[in-house]
C-alpha cells in the first residue's frame, strides 16, 4: 500500500500513455481496413448545350436572264446580214485620226562650199545648206565635214530657207562633205546629190588641178646669152657660105 501511495501519480501517466497507444493502434488498424470514399464532386451543367451562332452560306450560279416572249401579232425582228469579205477585193484606205495630220519630209535643196580647193593647211571653209519644207519650216541643219566630224546648228529659218558656218580643215586630204535640213516635227531631209560637195587640200588638190589623160605644159627654154650664137647670128652666116660657093662655081 505503501508503494501505491508512493508511486499513484506515476502509476496513473502510465497508464494513460498505454491506453492512448492501444487507441491509437486500434484507429490505424481500422483506417486500413475501411475502403476510401470518393468526395462527391458537383459536375456543372453546360448552358448552352448547340453553338451559340450559326452561320449559313449558300453559293449559286448567276440569275438566269428570262427569255422573252414574243407577242403575238408583233413585228418579227429581222436579222442584219454580216458583209463577207471579197477574196482579192481593193484594200480600204484608212482614215486618218481627226486632229491629226501626215507630215511630208523636208528637202534638202543645196550645198555651197567656199572655197573648196587649198594647197596648204588650215583651211577655213564656209558651208551654206539650203532646204525647204512643204507643210511646215526649216529648223535645223546637220553638217557633216567628211572627216568624220559633224556639226548641227539650230535655227528658225522658216521654209525655204537656209543655215551657214565655218569649219577649219588641219589636214590635207580630199573631204566629202554633206548636209541635211530638219524641220519643225524632228524629221530629217534625205542627202541628195546637190547636198554633197567634196573639198581637196594639198596634193588632192595640185592632182584634181590636172585633167586625166593629158600631159603638163613643157615649158620653153630660152638660152642663155653669151653660151654660143644665137639663131639669127648662125642664119647669117650659113647665108653667107652659100653665097661664096655659088660665085666660085659660076
Amino acid at each position: 500500500m505503501n508503494f501505491i501511495r508512493k508511486y499513484w501519480r506515476l502509476l496513473i501517466i502510465t497508464f494513460i500513455v498505454l491506453g492512448s497507444g492501444v487507441v491509437t493502434i486500434l484507429m490505424s488498424q481500422k483506417l486500413k481496413q475501411t475502403s476510401p470514399v470518393a468526395p462527391t464532386v458537383p459536375q456543372a451543367t453546360p448552358k448552352a448545350v448547340a453553338p451559340a451562332c450559326t452561320l449559313s452560306f449558300q453559293i449559286g450560279g448567276p440569275t438566269p436572264t428570262p427569255t422573252p416572249t414574243p407577242t403575238p401579232g408583233g413585228p418579227t425582228p429581222t436579222p442584219t446580214p454580216t458583209p463577207t469579205p471579197t477574196p482579192g477585193g481593193p484594200t480600204p484606205t484608212p482614215t486618218p485620226t481627226p486632229g491629226t495630220s501626215l507630215n511630208t519630209t523636208p528637202e534638202c535643196t543645196g550645198l555651197s562650199i567656199a572655197p573648196t580647193t587649198g594647197t596648204s593647211v588650215p583651211l577655213t571653209a564656209t558651208f551654206t545648206c539650203s532646204g525647204a519644207d512643204r507643210d511646215g519650216k526649216i529648223l535645223a541643219v546637220e553638217f557633216n565635214f567628211g572627216n568624220e566630224e559633224t556639226k548641227t546648228i539650230d535655227k528658225d529659218v522658216g521654209s525655204p530657207g537656209s543655215i551657214s558656218t565655218t569649219y577649219t580643215y588641219i589636214r590635207e586630204g580630199s573631204f566629202a562633205a554633206s548636209c541635211r535640213v530638219r524641220d519643225n516635227n524632228n524629221t530629217y531631209s534625205s542627202t541628195p546629190d546637190s547636198c554633197k560637195q567634196t573639198i581637196r587640200i594639198g596634193t588632192a588638190a595640185i592632182a584634181a588641178a590636172v585633167t586625166p589623160g593629158t600631159s603638163p605644159i613643157a615649158t620653153p627654154k630660152v638660152p642663155v646669152a653669151g653660151t654660143g650664137p644665137s639663131i639669127l647670128g648662125a642664119s647669117a652666116i650659113a647665108g653667107g657660105i652659100f653665097l661664096l660657093l655659088l660665085g666660085l662655081i659660076f
